[in-house]
């Protein structure tokens, strides 16, 4: 058993586990008022030569646990998985509902989302990216628009520099292409004769063309293009159409997810953290609310850490976007950032559940359901 102070918070933790590549075991996180939170705390050994390698498993039909992805990376490939754990963001009714969008939106991936070298989602806020190379080795990484965008269709290709991002609505004279992604500070996206299409990962979701004088609503909902009409490709006036795109500097990337908000500690302990207003509209919107977090990270020595902290049935339950700093340097993290926590994602040795508690969200998820069903996401790590 570990016992760390932490300023007001009493964090324990003992490992259950602990092998050449993993260890794992319970966390529970506690102050004067009780027990905060419990969860499980995970570690896996990034040292440069080991044989731990990573992949991406992705549904945009239906979420399900990470136990489930891990399962059917297994199967494909023949590979016993070590470890798994919930990814990246995507649409669901809530957010569907929050943006007033149709159902077209419906499972389309939040951010960027890349596999097997092809992007199936555009980069939307500007935090931290989880990239595999070629090698199955992890890293996080910087990466915004700044840099530009390549889009193509049809034969017709479009670059939009990152000096086109983002321009203030009262820009005079905008460039052909214009793109606006979920740090925009707008409220609306300028029309006058030109077309804007509101993209759903990699596709074509909605189409305005204006008149003089008519705006868009902005919607943190995807990528968000506008067209002068003097350059609108024809064969994108087309909902569903799916756009092949390119970003500088990831041709050595196989797969890749954007992840939520980020804390990052320097050498000297300063703190600094990465939020996308776009990104707390949509899953955050209250940070002085308790609630469950998944997060993903490292420790000084560069090894993987990953801990889902839940909330619990107690009046104090769960811990806020200003108490994590703390329970998360602890934990010994020196960089963290989230990922969908599915309402109380659970962390899988392998395909089996790590049971944090005794009503685990994801324990009883049913494959032939319909409905969205808590502790699941639409993509997941793999440890192999």
């Amino acid at each position: 058993m570990h016992l760390f102070e932490s300023g007001r918070y009493t964090v324990n933790y003992q490992s259950l586990f602990f092998g050449r590549l993993l260890e794992y075991g319970p966390i529970e996180i506690s102050d004067s008022k009780g027990v905060r939170s419990v969860g499980t705390l995970a570690r896996l050994t990034n040292h440069p030569g080991n044989d731990l390698q990573f992949s991406l498993e992705y549904s945009l039909a239906r979420k399900r646990p990470a136990g489930l992805f891990a399962k059917q990376f297994g199967k494909r490939n023949d590979i016993l998985p070590i470890f798994a754990w919930n990814a990246g963001f995507a649409h669901s009714k809530e957010t569907i509902a929050k943006l007033a969008l149709d159902d077209s939106f419906s499972s389309s991936p939040l951010g960027l989302l890349a596999f097997d070298s092809h992007l199936v989602g555009c980069p939307l806020y500007n935090h931290d990216i989880l990239c595999i190379n070629r090698e199955g080795k992890l890293s996080f990484r910087k990466f915004s628009l700044t840099e530009g965008i390549r889009l193509s269709c049809n034969s017709r290709e479009a670059f939009i520099p990152g000096a086109h991002l983002n321009l203030p609505p009262d820009t005079p004279n905008l460039p052909g292409f214009c793109m606006y992604d979920a740090n925009y500070q707008g409220e609306m996206i300028p029309g006058n004769g030109r077309t804007v299409i509101f993209m759903g990962g990699t596709t074509i979701k909605e189409i305005y063309r204006t008149d003089r004088d008519i705006h868009i609503p902005y919607k943190p909902a995807g990528l968000v293009l506008s067209i002068h009409d003097d350059v609108f490709p024809p064969m994108w006036d087309m909902r569903e159409k799916e756009l092949e795109v390119h970003l500088p500097g990831f041709e050595q990337i196989v797969f890749a997810v954007e992840a939520g908000a980020s804390f990052r500690w320097s050498s000297s302990g300063q703190l600094e953290y990465t939020l996308s207003p776009g990104w707390q509209t949509l899953f955050y919107p209250d940070l002085n609310k308790p609630k469950s977090h998944l997060l993903a990270g490292l420790d000084a020595d560069g090894n993987i850490l990953v801990a889902n902290l839940l909330q619990i049935e107690n009046e104090y339950s769960g811990l806020t976007f200003f108490e994590l700093p703390d329970v998360l340097q602890s934990l010994g993290f020196v960089f963290a950032t989230m990922f969908d926590d599915g309402a109380g994602s659970s962390l899988y040795r392998g395909i089996e559940r790590i049971k944090a508690t005794e009503h685990d969200a994801d324990a009883n998820f049913n494959p032939f359901s319909d409905i969205q069903q808590p502790g699941t996401a639409s993509s997941a790590i793999i440890a192999y």
